[in-house]
């Protein structure tokens, strides 16, 4: 079922079109992924109000932009006014302080010192409960105002929303205000350990930032969340991906809801991405927030949260469903059980073999020979004379009935019609007949492509046929009929194409190469963009450029493929290949990653709908019909797949771009039938391969020249006091390398003081990391101490030492040997698992933040009983926000001003001293 005929190719001016909806469906999508317009204060009150939201931050968190890290000045301030801000709103604020613990990696323990702030609001019933949780405290190098005062902010706003309600709702509602989420998420575990609220919470809501702008995702579920979807899709603008769901949890990333998961309670995390450049550091301020951003998350928690507080929450999670689900551009939520999706897909799957197997039998049987009375006569499509040598016969030819040759569309050049065939066809004197080649599909009028099927022309495969049949009389014997059809089938085949599996595996062919090396590409680019401009993110500053570079990417690999494979199939058989392919792989999808084949099972059911009937009911002759049916599903594909490509570099920046390319490769090849022109007018295609090869490579040139920084995003990092009171040598570092250092910085930390980590860190292992290193002054503190409560060996050889730190610093470490640990408990908690992968450089870290003086632990080894008990050596390791001042004579040691183009992020510069203890 070859693209025989002019008639058959995408005609220009459509081509032009659907290259025009294509530019208008990219638009869309960016359009969508921007965060909705903030609603004013004067919003009705059931409305959520983006700027009522901003006057409760700067009323809880000030207009200062001071970072309030756990166990800072700053941060019980910001305790006690958001204390007070519920109590204004008519709650009972409950404020909770307990000591938090909680393993991490099987490698190192974290604690600190929470002070969780709560409030309830009851329902008509007291059973299971519906909560809402943010946390409030920040890290120590910036304010956190989008991470995650504004989820603070717009838990406020809620609360003061449902509290207003004119009838109370069926749950409980909690609304809890975490501590020390960047600590690890100890604010959270404290109220999962120790708060008899958390054994009522069914369901947890939590509100996240990673940027300062961009709508807010739903990225993150938990288990058989499918009786949750009902909440998400409650929002007037939905934006969530079971895609990024299944992506999120391959990663190491956590957020509080990781902590509740893990204590039984289902939830759903919300977050916006955008601008992350500025997440975790001094950009993270009240100028940079986005409040269209504020006001997408929040009312996109209430209508979750009035949902959810409506419905019974005494659902059997460990017999629900997970969901795949999508939102189709913010305008709803397309959702199904992930059980639905392998048979949807494998259904898919047979009915396009069937419908293709059904249309290439079909084509097969055309080519007929009937039993008649009288000499051999060739009847052409178009319904060709007989010549004037063959007799007539008293009924006429039948109509045609099959595919025929199309007349001339307007404004196109009419076809030129098949020459009768040159002169008579000799009878058979022992079997008179005449051969019929029903309706045959002519072959192009134009010169055939090299080793293209069906390369003879019309007249002569017509005249092939007729020549090679042997007719078949109303005596003749079955031998004979069947020779007759081995010589017809031949003929048939040039005419037909009836090889529909090297027809169909052209475009299969293509969609997979295309595809592969959309994705094979995106990776190499994003790896040798860094490579020539020597820096891990070099389009921090300028990311438009290489956003560029990986969308026009997969149309320019898809234009490639149109003017190889279009040679050798076209039309209907190239899209049969391309929907076979994305059939074949969302099967695979719907195997591997069940949350992924959703984006692959919706285009390809509307393609393979759309291609069975156009072919079905004989509307491929329409070049209308044709192209509707082919751009149809394939903008759709743009819709879907290009929405997810923007989210995942909302959320991954371009880390990951084979995931981007690999999307936007899928999307672009299913346009691969509508680039099928007809020779002689495909100088459309060809501009379109120039114009976006040329914008392929500039824009991959300006990525690699722009600069990798600018005043408006500039380069993340930190430096770092370095103190060994056993050693009594100090150093400055930074955790670069040279050439990623700014030059300003590169005199003062040369190539010859870089020294290895395990060179600076006594307890460290061989690394092979080369850190760059400078003298820095001298250490005027004593440090922290170490006291043993209690030592005690028992019999069977387990030693118990019970220490406490004696400290003035915001952090602590007792970095341990594990050769012989056995056991850490902080209180009655354990914290060494066992079955943990080995931990780093054989240490185990023991951590303490926010107020550690007096911070005790308990630690158990194992003793040989064969010999006397050898000492043990235990670091403590104390952490300090900001960096020492030099004065005197060492003040020539101090640490050049930070350069213009650089800021902290994360926990800032700090100032790290050690000293051992034998135990």
């Amino acid at each position: 079922m070859m693209n025989t005929s002019p008639a058959l190719h995408t005609r220009p001016r459509s081509f032009l079109i659907v290259l025009g909806l294509l530019v208008l469906a990219v638009v869309l999508v960016f359009l969508r992924g921007l965060p909705t317009w903030p609603r004013r204060a004067d919003e009705p009150p059931q409305r959520f109000s983006a700027y009522r939201a901003l006057e409760d931050l700067k009323v809880v968190f000030g207009e200062d932009g001071s970072p309030h890290p756990t166990g800072s000045a700053t941060h019980d301030q910001v305790a006690l006014r958001l204390a007070a801000r519920l109590e204004s709103l008519g709650y009972t604020p409950e404020v909770q302080e307990t000591t938090a613990c909680r393993p991490y990696n099987g490698t190192n323990a974290n604690c600190a010192t929470v002070t969780n702030v709560l409030a309830r609001l009851d329902g008509i019933q007291s059973g299971e409960a519906l909560m809402l949780a943010t946390h409030y405290d920040s890290v120590p190098a910036g304010p956190g105002i989008a991470d995650d005062a504004a989820g603070t902010a717009a838990l406020l706003e809620i609360a003061r929303i449902l509290r207003s309600s004119p009838q109370p709702y069926r749950n409980p509602v909690i609304f809890l205000f975490t501590d020390a989420e960047e600590l690890y998420s100890l604010g959270a575990q404290g109220f999962v350990d120790e708060h008899p609220w958390a054994r009522q919470v069914a369901v947890v809501i939590n509100l996240e930032a990673r940027g300062t702008s961009g709508e807010s995702l739903m990225f993150e579920t938990s288990p058989g969340n499918e009786w949750l979807m009902d909440a998400v899709a409650a929002a007037r603008r939905p934006a969530t991906s079971s895609m990024m769901v299944d992506a999120y949890s391959l990663m190491s990333s956590s957020t509080d809801l990781t902590v509740f998961i893990q204590a039984g309670m289902a939830g759903l995390n919300y977050a916006f991405t955008a601008n992350d450049t500025r997440y975790h550091t001094p950009q993270d301020n009240l100028d940079n927030l986005s409040l269209g951003s504020l006001q997408h998350q929040g009312e996109s928690v209430l209508a979750a949260a009035q949902t959810l507080a409506a419905m019974d929450l005494n659902q059997p999670t460990e017999d629900t469903p997970d969901a795949a689900y999508m939102d189709v551009l913010g305008f709803g939520l397309l959702r199904m059980p992930k059980p639905w999706v392998f048979p949807l897909s494998l259904l898919l799957v047979l009915l396009l073999a069937a419908g293709m197997g059904f249309v290439y039998w079909r084509e097969r049987h055309r080519l007929f020979v009937d039993r008649v009375e009288g000499p051999l006569q060739p009847v052409v499509a178009q319904g060709s004379a007989p010549t004037e040598q063959a007799a007539p016969t008293e009924q006429a030819a039948p109509e045609p009935a099959g595919e025929v040759v199309e007349p001339a569309q307007p404004g196109e050049p009419a076809l030129p019609q098949p020459e009768a065939l040159p002169g008579p066809v000799e009878e058979s004197p022992a079997v008179p007949a005449t051969l019929h080649l029903d309706n045959m599909l002519i072959a192009r009028p134009e010169p055939p492509q090299p080793g293209e099927l069906g390369s003879e022309s019309a007249p002569a495969v017509v005249a092939e046929a007729a020549a090679a049949a042997v007719v078949q009389a109303a005596d003749a014997p079955p031998a004979a009929a069947e020779e007759a059809e081995r010589a017809v089938q031949p003929a048939a085949r040039r005419v037909f194409n009836v090889k529909p599996l090297q027809a169909v595996g052209w475009g299969l062919l293509a969609a997979f190469l295309t595809v592969l090396l959309s994705a094979l590409l995106g990776w190499g680019l994003s790896s040798l963009v860094p490579a020539l401009k020597g820096s891990a993110d070099p389009w921090h500053a300028y990311p438009l450029f290489m956003r560029v570079v990986l969308w026009s990417l997969p149309l320019f690999l898809t234009a490639l493929a149109a003017l190889l494979f279009t040679r050798r199939t076209g039309g209907i058989d190239l899209a049969l290949g391309v929907w076979g392919f994305w059939t074949l792989l969302g099967l695979v999808a719907a195997v591997a990653m069940p949350g992924a084949a959703i984006y692959l099972l919706v285009p390809t059911l509307v393609a393979v709908v759309l291609l069975l009937g156009l072919i079905l009911s004989g509307l491929h002759r329409s070049p209308l019909a044709r192209e509707i049916a082919f751009a149809i599903p394939a903008l759709l594909s743009v819709l879907l797949m290009a929405r997810l490509a923007a989210q995942f570099e909302t959320v991954i920046s371009f880390y990951m771009s084979y995931v981007i390319t690999l999307c936007l490769g899928l999307a672009a090849v299913t346009f691969l039938p509508l680039f099928d022109l007809p020779p002689g007018q495909t100088i459309v295609r060809r501009w379109l391969i120039l114009g976006v090869g040329g914008l392929l490579a500039l824009a991959l040139v300006a990525a690699i020249l722009v600069p990798t920084y600018s005043a408006a995003r500039p380069q993340p990092l930190n430096f770092y006091y370095l103190a060994d009171l056993d050693a009594g040598t100090t150093r400055w570092t930074a955790f670069e390398t040279i050439d990623t250092l700014p030059p300003a910085l590169r005199e003062t930390f040369s190539q010859d003081g870089a020294a290895r980590l395990e060179n600076i860190y006594p307890w460290w292992g061989d690394s092979g990391w080369l850190l760059p290193v400078a003298p820095a002054p001298a250490f005027t503190g004593e440090g922290g101490e170490l006291e043993v409560l209690s030592d005690i060996t028992y019999e069977g050889g387990t030693r118990v030492i019970i220490l406490a730190v004696h400290t003035d610093a915001p952090e602590v470490d007792l970095i341990i040997p594990v050769e012989t640990l056995d056991s850490v408990k902080v209180g009655e908690k354990e914290l060494l698992d066992q079955t943990a992968n080995e931990p780093w450089d054989g240490m185990y870290y023991l951590q303490c933040s926010g107020h550690c003086e007096g911070f005790e632990a308990r630690l158990a080894f194992k003793t040989p009983s064969s010999s006397a008990a050898q000492p043990i050596t235990v670091y403590l390791r104390e952490v300090s926000s900001g960096l020492p001042a030099a004065a005197g004579e060492e003040a020539a040691l101090a640490l050049p001003p930070r350069p213009a183009l650089t800021i902290p992020i994360h926990a800032g510069d700090q100032t790290v001293v050690w000293k051992s203890f034998d135990l």
